[in-house]
């Protein structure tokens, strides 16, 4: 994927390619949103290499309890061992989870590794 540029700089659009038939097509846009999660730095790297990395991802575990134990989400941003916690009401059940420890980059195969 390439962006498109008009006169200012603004994107107006992308070069992409099918993924099946490898044919490249051009879409423009009026307004272009960045919502690729936790590879919304790359996104914006592609559009200019200078930018400096905003997000820093990491892994953690999580597990489900039932939806009374949580009416409220809240986080504590560091626990005393370093980590984050947050408990989440989650289509009708609490999620809890940590993040564990930082990673370089995202992953869409994570796997445990401890």
């Amino acid at each position: 994927m390439e962006f498109n540029f008009d006169e200012s700089g603004k994107i107006n659009g992308a070069m992409i390619a099918d993924k099946i038939t490898g044919k490249k097509i051009t879409v423009k846009a009026k307004s272009v949103i960045n919502c690729a999660g936790p590879f919304a730095d790359a996104i914006r790297q592609k559009a200019d290499p200078s930018v400096e990395k905003r997000i820093a991802t990491a892994k953690g575990s999580h597990f489900m309890l039932p939806g009374s134990y949580a009416k409220h989400s809240f986080v504590i941003p560091k626990t005393t061992d370093g980590r984050i916690l947050f408990i989440i009401p989650w289509r009708g059940n609490t999620l809890v989870g940590t993040t564990d420890f930082e990673t370089p980059e995202p992953d869409f195969h994570n796997v445990i590794s401890q």
